[in-house]
């Protein structure tokens, strides 16, 4: 029985240790989609080495130049092509598009993405674009980080693609009718997968070009991302793609730690089960030990009578009775050695009792700790249904 017990928790305990490094694995494997989410092609210039510790919150980018790689913004927000560092490579360079605008003399362009300034953006102006989007997207996580201190929203599955969720269903939500609605099934295509505010008109396409001092009363003209070309060749957005990624690995680690913890309550019931075999023995042998009758003398009991009242009390007299003599008070005594009779090859040592407890193994009292010492072995069990730590100490 007691050997059934150890298999199963060795094999419960692999499990739950193989268990918890599966689930840091797919912890790990979350936030690298987290990163390339946020960074896109940028990632590993822009990335710390602490960033890939889940543990950590994620610092401020390393390097002067930012996610928008291109010196004009608008080869970023209006690209020709939908590959590499353009609209939906990342959710940092199209955070800088929205929220930041290009016109250096655009009243508007601190607070696209506020309800009042934020004084530290800067304009995303042409030929400065790069290094202006670490600026901005710095500012931009600054703030952020004032909306969401750290720990006030956890991280999951569920948060991730919500958020996710919900950005995509804004996809051509705010179109502002400048001259007129656009005309034509094209034009209307491209503003249906615009992110951001944008002007529309009869005769023109919509575009994410905001470099103007007041770009919203202008035609064609937004403070926005355009997807268009990025759906046309990848038919995704990847910073979705990535969170969609990251997502599916933090369901994985819930999953594994779940069972993990169904594991260790398993292996906690076997210590339970462990310790009661391992007592079961001791407290049988005694409740097993032969009662004594009322009038039967023990060995020790004998000896004190038999010292107790001789006829004579002289020395030769109580060496005749295998007595000792004790001459300070002229009368016999047991020998020495003979006071106390051991209790076998073994001890038992039940610790402290009390009158409640008194005749009782105090394992049947609550007892905490419980030593049981004998020829072959030493078994020591803390006995607490909260701590499931049982050793059995071989000599």
């Amino acid at each position: 029985m007691a050997k059934r017990i150890a298999v199963r928790a060795e094999a419960l305990s692999t499990s739950i240790i193989n268990g918890l490094q599966k689930a840091r694995e797919k912890l790990k494997a979350a936030r690298q989609s987290l990163l390339k989410a946020l960074y896109g092609s940028k990632k590993t210039e822009m990335e710390n080495p602490a960033d890939a510790d889940p543990n950590n919150d994620i610092a401020a980018p390393k390097g002067n130049t930012g996610p928008i790689g291109t010196t004009n913004i608008k080869d970023y927000s209006e690209p020709g092509t939908g590959t590499g560092n353009t609209a939906g490579d990342s959710l940092a360079g199209d955070m800088v598009c929205l929220c930041a605008g290009q016109g250096s003399s655009d009243g508007n362009r601190q607070k696209y993405c506020s309800k009042t300034a934020i004084a530290t953006l800067v304009d995303n102006s042409d030929g400065s674009a790069n290094t202006k989007s670490m600026t901005n997207y710095k500012a931009l996580k600054t703030e952020c980080g004032k909306l969401y201190p750290t720990g006030r929203q956890q991280t999951t599955a569920a948060s991730l693609l919500a958020a996710s969720t919900a950005v995509v269903s804004k996809l051509g939500n705010n179109a502002y009718v400048h001259t007129g609605v656009v005309s034509g099934a094209d034009k209307h295509t491209k503003s249906r997968v615009i992110f951001g505010v944008h002007t529309l008109n009869a005769g023109n396409e919509p575009k994410c070009e905001s470099n103007n001092a007041s770009p919203l009363t202008q035609d064609s003209m937004g403070v926005c991302v355009s997807y268009f070309k990025r759906l046309e060749t990848e038919n995704k957005i990847p910073w979705a793609t990535h969170i969609t990624a990251a997502a599916q690995d933090l369901t994985v680690a819930a999953d594994i730690f779940s069972q993990t913890l169904s594991n260790i309550a398993k292996l906690d019931k076997l210590s339970t089960e462990m310790e009661e075999l391992l007592l079961l023995p001791t407290l049988i042998s005694s409740q097993n030990q032969p009662q004594m009758k009322q009038d039967q003398v023990t060995l020790h009991e004998a000896q004190q009578n038999k010292c107790k009242n001789p006829p004579n009390k002289t020395a030769e007299r109580c060496a005749a009775i295998d007595c000792d003599y004790d001459a300070t008070i002229a009368k016999c005594k047991p020998k020495a050695g003979t006071e106390n009779t051991a209790a076998g090859e073994g001890e038992r040592t039940w610790g402290k009792t009390t009158d409640k407890c008194k005749g009782n193994p105090q394992g049947e009292c609550k007892t905490t700790i419980v030593s049981v010492k004998g020829k072959n072995a030493n078994i020591l069990v803390l006995s607490s249904r909260r701590n499931w730590l049982l050793r059995l100490l071989l000599l």
